[in-house]
């Protein structure tokens, strides 16, 4: 849902935030039906280690849903993560004769910034399609005097499956006050 971006949407909840290795964690993620028709949706839980195109695990099955006409519902499972640390969750929705809808919330645990010191983090980059493509990344900042680089910036030539690392700094300003969250 606008403004969110599209990895960090909040129609997805987590409890416990963050999540723990091997303690169980309640995903939940909220279906909203705008038409005056019931509709039956089949939703999938699912999560991957933080990157770009990196494939997604299924969580347990496809869970069947009624939504009511108008109507907004919450589901929820228990996950019990293997791994900590920043992940991404997605979720999918299956509605007989359309398109499939994704929602994506990714979960960052793990940047210890601070005012004035660049912080580097290093992520994988995975070519999701059948052929060979040269992936350009971007950046798109949401705090004004912020610092970022990407490196490098332009995947030349990568073959399907293929992973990279790539490497993000961040640099909030100095003697900025940071809040318990921030989106960067």
């Amino acid at each position: 849902r606008f403004p969110d971006p599209t990895y960090a949407e909040r129609e997805i909840t987590v409890d416990p935030y963050p999540p723990r290795a091997g303690e169980p964690t309640e995903i939940c993620v909220d279906l909203y039906n705008p038409t005056t028709v019931e509709q039956k949706v089949n939703v999938q839980f699912m999560w991957a280690a933080f990157g770009i195109g990196i494939p997604f695990t299924p969580i347990d099955g496809l869970q069947t849903v009624v939504l009511p006409p108008m109507s907004s519902v919450r589901v929820c499972i228990t996950w019990v993560p293997a791994v900590g640390g920043h992940v991404c969750l997605g979720v999918k929705l299956f509605i007989e004769g359309y398109e499939p809808q994704w929602s994506q919330r990714n979960i960052d645990i793990d940047e210890p910034l601070k005012p004035g010191e660049p912080h580097t983090l290093i992520f994988p980059v995975g070519n999701p399609l059948d052929r060979v493509a040269t992936i350009e990344l971007g950046l798109i900042p949401h705090q004004p005097g912020w610092g970022f680089e990407l490196t490098p910036m332009v995947l030349r030539d990568m073959a399907p499956g293929e992973v990279r690392q790539v490497s993000l700094t961040v640099t909030p300003p100095a003697g900025v006050v940071l809040p318990s969250e921030n989106t960067v």
